[in-house]
């Protein structure tokens, strides 16, 4: 929902700790049931292919000495890469909902700015790789913003004067992105930003 999230920071508590394993002890039983049926309808499709062509050399009378079937190799589940994955990104999940935090009560008590931040997530199950936002302030700022095990991505459109810094481009919008490695990162990026739109309003940099 609205709302820059819940909690002080970013720090995991015990019970958080033991959520985030019982979650991804949970992902790790669906992903090896996956990669189990997955590999069954595998089998299965491998056995039939063979029989069909059994079949047509019988027919064309070409069968000759049987030859020694092909071992069929496993595919990996990946089961502990997929468990780490998601770990990272709720974790950084996690910490990213903390800045956010401190990004309202910046821009409330030091920007003193009317609007207020809000943070609009996607309704995406607890197992995806991949968490979405839309973060507001006020109706001109708005950008998108991803977080993964990688990091997290921003994009958004801007005045073209602000790409290059200079004069020129008018209200011409053009598309920007970026990626950040860190929280810490991604939280002065949003300073930055919104500092920016806020000088732009016509309001005073107190912050």
């Amino acid at each position: 929902g609205g709302g820059a999230g819940d909690g002080d920071s970013g720090t995991q508590s015990p019970a958080r700790l033991l959520a985030l394993c019982r979650v991804l002890l949970l992902h790790a039983q669906f992903v090896y049931h996956d990669h189990r049926t997955e590999e069954e309808e595998r089998t299965k499709k491998l056995r039939a292919e063979e029989e069909q062509k059994k079949k047509e050399l019988e027919r064309s009378g070409l069968l000759g000495v049987p030859k020694k079937p092909k071992e069929r190799g496993g595919r990996d589940a990946h089961i502990l890469r997929e468990c780490v994955g998601l770990g990272a990104k709720m974790i950084l999940e996690g910490k990213v909902r903390g800045s956010l935090r401190r990004l309202s009560r910046w821009l409330e008590h030091d920007l003193r700015s009317p609007h207020r931040l809000s943070a609009e997530w996607l309704p995406l199950s607890v197992f995806d790789t991949r968490s979405h936002f839309a973060l507001s302030v006020g109706p001109n700022f708005c950008v998108d913003v991803g977080v993964d095990a990688d990091g997290l991505s921003v994009s958004g459109f801007f005045p073209s004067r602000d790409i290059g810094g200079g004069g020129g481009g008018g209200g011409e919008l053009l598309f920007r992105s970026a990626k950040f490695g860190t929280c810490e990162e991604f939280e002065c990026h949003m300073r930055f930003a919104i500092r920016r739109w806020w000088r732009d309003c016509g309001g005073s940099d107190r912050g």
